[in-house]
């Protein structure tokens, strides 16, 4: 075999191997993105039920509790230690009865939520739930709230006086309000 021959079938040699290595590659890296992509949906769906556990003034499918777990996946990807935080807390709460909290009756995660409401993970899911429903324009409508007073003056001319839901007292002047 000439020199030239032999460096021909060695760089075939040597294509083929890499080819077959990068499919390889290939294919095992999508199924690590899918094996990701399916683990990203399941903490979010646990994210989104834990938030509406925690604050349930909207109903369980709603958008606004969609977007606090949006807001601490994108946390759990930019801010170190977050993550370990979230993937901790889920394990805690998988591990309360033996079973997936997901797979529990909805009681049953009220009670694992109340147990452990303590721990780091449920100060964060509470805090950023607080702060992301608790500003959501829909939930003010909701419940009555009529946003900032402190723009148009305060809140003597806006409502100071108008509590319909107190019982009357008798025998206590009604002073309008001041």
């Amino acid at each position: 075999m000439e020199r030239r021959q032999f460096i021909v079938h060695l760089s075939r040699l040597v294509l083929a191997v890499s080819a077959a290595h990068w499919s390889i590659y290939a294919n095992s890296s999508s199924d690590k993105k899918q094996k990701i992509s399916s683990e990203n949906q399941q903490i979010v769906a646990v994210l989104s039920e834990l938030a509406y556990l925690l604050l349930p003034l909207q109903p369980a499918d709603s958008d606004v509790y969609r977007k606090v777990a949006a807001k601490l996946m994108m946390q759990m990807a930019t801010q170190p230690g977050v993550d370990h935080v979230l993937r901790n807390g889920i394990k805690t709460l998988n591990q309360y009865s033996g079973v997936p909290w997901l797979s529990m009756r909805r009681i049953e995660r009220n009670q694992a939520v109340s147990e452990l409401i303590d721990i780091p993970f449920m100060a964060m899911v509470r805090w950023t739930t607080h702060e992301l429903v608790l500003r959501n324009r829909q939930v003010w409508s909701q419940l009555g709230y009529q946003g900032s007073a402190i723009e148009h003056g305060g809140y003597l001319e806006r409502g100071f006086n108008d509590i319909g839901w107190l019982p009357k007292q008798s025998g206590v002047a009604d002073n309008g309000g001041i």
